[in-house]
């Protein structure tokens, strides 16, 4: 690996994890993968009412798992970015605050803002009504990244605003448990631990003050949202500093798998219960404690012999998730329900009817996200790379 003291630490387990010629580890591409699978499936253009057989499967990954990709989105996102500032204070002995604001700011912003150009054009040449006024301001909303506040034409781009906030709030954390030494790192746990009983603290105070489900009351906000962040953090601590949990890890595998599936399971099972309070207090603590622990025994699973090859090209998709998730609504989800449309619904059962849709859009999605990275998130990054080089290597 390419981060010191990284690799010593998992070193001292069992052996190190299987990367892509570019240095990145498959397993983690393969999570960010499926995870924008799920979000692409929640959003596909059919409802499950109309999947015929599949109606049960589809109202299940529609309705109960597909918007939790978005959370294995915030574990991953908190592993990545706690593991790149270990990495740099492990191998500098301190932070360059500036210089990783501005290598976010350079990985999220340029596609950031020319979707945010596109959308807003897109809905004054073909929403009737739609005025300067209102789009300007649904445009400063999402400049000033509180879309995840207030209601904006492109809903998903709340998750978005809770990362950024997030990507200022954290390297401040760190700058302050660092201040006398390095030694303050051995801090994270017991902050990420507060924040996520402070986090679930919040939840349940704001339902208590609002018993009735909203989703920018309850699902969007930062500040109730920000744990499954931090709960990758302290996993990445887990990643750099604890070799013997590691080990832990590594022999228990199985085991977190079936604990972390049982979590996910039951948590999105509140919220279609008639109790949703429990869904929207302890079940964004248990999908958030759930995904951790698959995200750990997944990251030491081997992906040898028939497995290699589909693991890759799932790693590709895995890749580009980032400009996949910012597009998938309009070049993914939109094309494919033109199609659909105009696809006479006899021809096909439908249960074919609705699997068509959600490959569609999955292709759409996939292949339009996968050529805008490559025509341009990867000319700004390679500028970044030359401008601004990291102190730390990826992940």
């Amino acid at each position: 690996m390419q981060v010191r003291g990284c690799e010593t630490a998992i070193e001292r387990t069992s052996g190190a994890l299987p990367r892509k010629a570019s240095g990145r580890i498959v397993q983690l591409d393969i999570l960010r993968a499926i995870a924008i699978l799920l979000v692409i499936a929640q959003h596909t253009p059919l409802r499950p009412r109309d999947a015929g057989r599949l109606q049960v499967f589809a109202t299940v990954l529609q309705y109960r798992v597909g918007w939790t990709g978005v959370d294995l989105f915030f574990v991953l996102s908190g592993f990545l970015i706690g593991g790149l500032l270990m990495g740099e204070m492990k191998k500098r002995g301190k932070l360059d605050v500036r210089r990783f604001l501005i290598r976010r700011g350079l990985k999220i912003w340029p596609l950031y803002l020319i979707y945010v150009a596109y959308f807003s054009l897109f809905i004054l040449i073909t929403t009737h009504g739609a005025t300067w006024k209102s789009v300007v301001t649904s445009d400063m909303v999402c400049l000033l990244q509180i879309q995840n506040y207030l209601p904006v034409d492109r809903g998903f781009l709340w998750s978005v605003a809770v990362e950024e906030h997030f990507y200022l709030l954290l390297p401040l954390v760190f700058l302050w448990i660092t201040r006398r030494g390095i030694k303050g790192i051995h801090q994270t746990p017991a902050i990420a631990f507060g924040l996520m009983v402070i986090c679930l603290g919040l939840r349940i105070a704001t339902w208590q003050l609002n018993p009735h489900y909203r989703f920018y009351t309850f699902h969007a906000p930062s500040h109730l949202r920000m744990d499954s962040l931090m709960c990758g953090v302290w996993l990445a601590y887990l990643y750099h500093f604890r070799p013997d949990t590691i080990a832990w890890i590594r022999r228990h595998r199985p085991q977190l798998f079936a604990a972390g599936g049982i979590l996910v399971a039951v948590a999105t099972a509140m919220f279609g219960s008639s109790k949703p309070q429990y869904g929207v207090t302890i079940g964004f603590t248990m999908i958030m404690l759930g995904y951790g622990s698959i995200m750990m025994a997944f990251l030491f699973t081997p992906l040898d012999g028939l497995c290699r090859r589909p693991a890759r090209l799932l790693a590709s998709v895995g890749a580009f998730s980032y400009t996949i998730y910012l597009w998938h609504t309009d070049l993914g989800i939109r094309p494919a329900a033109w199609i659909l449309a105009r696809l006479p619904q006899s021809i096909l059962p439908n249960a074919m009817h609705w699997t068509a849709g959600l490959v569609l859009s999955i292709v759409f999605a996939v292949t339009a996200g996968a050529a805008i990275a490559t025509v341009c998130e990867r000319p700004i990054l390679a500028l970044r790379d030359r401008l601004f080089p990291g102190n730390s290597a990826p992940l």
